[in-house]
């Protein structure tokens, strides 16, 4: 996992694996015990997704403070948006590395 910090405080997720199927957005239904991810990072996000790579591909999302009905961010007007509070977030449980990059 890759995390980077854009100006005006948003945040880019970029994800790695070693599959070439592409996630889409789907509707699998209320009783469906899968499917889901898509289209939380689609609900959760202001962009998302897919490049190819050698091996797999990368799945990217970028999260921006919230806006209020102005176009300004709600809350501390001026504070950037914390990575290192987002990142002690973050559980690592399978041992892979998380890189965070700034823009």
């Amino acid at each position: 996992m890759t995390l980077q910090a854009l100006p005006g405080g948003a945040v880019r997720i970029e994800v790695a694996d070693g599959s070439v199927r592409v996630p889409r957005l789907c509707d699998y239904g209320l009783q469906a015990t899968t499917g889901r991810g898509v289209g939380l990072v689609a609900d959760l996000s202001r962009e998302w997704g897919v490049h190819g790579r050698p091996g797999g591909k990368t799945v990217w999302c970028e999260i921006a403070p919230e806006s209020d009905e102005r176009g300004g961010r709600r809350g501390q007007e001026d504070a950037p948006f914390d990575v290192d509070a987002f990142l002690a977030g973050v559980v690592d449980d399978d041992d892979s590395s998380i890189a965070l990059r700034a823009a």
